[in-house]
């Protein structure tokens, strides 16, 4: 169900359980809202790129997380920050590829709305890991 307000301000929207016919149809949009975004090819492209990225990501990593944790001399701070994002990397190529590389061979994501939310979460926090690991050699000292 929608509704349109008319107000002094402009147009004002409220929207539940509307589908997308509905939406194009308020908002006056001639697209169709259930065009996919890729083509064939493109989701072939992609599921291919993610393959390769899950398999070259998740065999590099794990070399560097192995040589990084298991060789003493090391262990310095910088290493540190190289090994977590080595983990970090680890984890999405393990966890978080694999998923998009199904939804691209299926064109679609069939995992479930729950678990599409659990997964979003999880790859922005491993996301903003990573991100937070580059910014630490700005304030770190240099050690001579």
């Amino acid at each position: 169900m929608s509704a349109l307000n008319q107000s002094d301000n402009g147009l004002n929207f409220v929207m539940d359980n509307a589908d997308p016919s509905e939406i194009s149809q308020i908002l006056g949009s001639t697209a169709n809202p259930t065009k996919e975004d890729l083509s064939p090819l493109g989701y072939n492209i992609a599921a291919v790129c993610l393959f390769f990225i899950m398999v070259f990501g998740c065999f590099n990593n794990i070399v560097v997380i192995i040589v990084v944790a298991g060789t003493k001399k090391l262990r310095t701070p910088m290493n540190a920050i190289l090994l977590n994002l080595s983990v970090s990397d680890f984890i999405i190529s393990l966890f978080g590829t694999p998923m998009s590389f199904a939804s691209a061979i299926n064109r679609n994501w069939f995992f479930g709305s729950f678990l599409c939310e659990i997964y979003a979460f999880c790859m922005t926090l491993t996301d903003n890991m990573r991100d937070k690991c580059k910014l630490l050699p700005n304030f770190m000292p240099c050690e001579r």
